[in-house]
């Protein structure tokens, strides 16, 4: 899903479209891209997590530690990574609100 929506944002027309503009969607498109990334490591950690945890299971850790690490490390997966893809949707607000004043301004027309 991130990754078409960056498609899409890459395959926009670009002929006599204003330069701070296409840099703008280009970052955005670059970004979406990296909240993938961001979301598929997260899931291939998490997965490296679980092994280790199976495999020391068997020296000495009980069936409940177990349970209770693979909760607790899917929980710690999950707010990292919703921390992260916060921190992200807020700076890409940020620079959504800093070119839409940008070009209104340059424009004169609401964007």
């Amino acid at each position: 899903m991130l990754n078409d929506a960056a498609r899409e944002l890459d395959r926009m027309p670009v002929l006599n479209v204003d330069e701070e503009l296409l840099a703008y969607g280009s970052g955005v498109s670059s970004t979406l891209r990296n909240m993938r990334n961001l979301s598929k490591n997260a899931g291939l950690d998490y997965q490296y997590r679980m092994a280790e945890i199976q495999s020391n299971a068997g020296y000495g850790y009980g069936g409940g530690t177990v349970a209770g690490a693979t909760t607790s490390t899917h929980r710690q997966m999950t707010a990292v990574l919703q921390s992260n893809e916060l921190a992200i949707l807020t700076m890409l607000e940020e620079k959504t609100a800093e070119i839409r004043k940008k070009m209104t301004l340059k424009y004169q027309v609401e964007f």
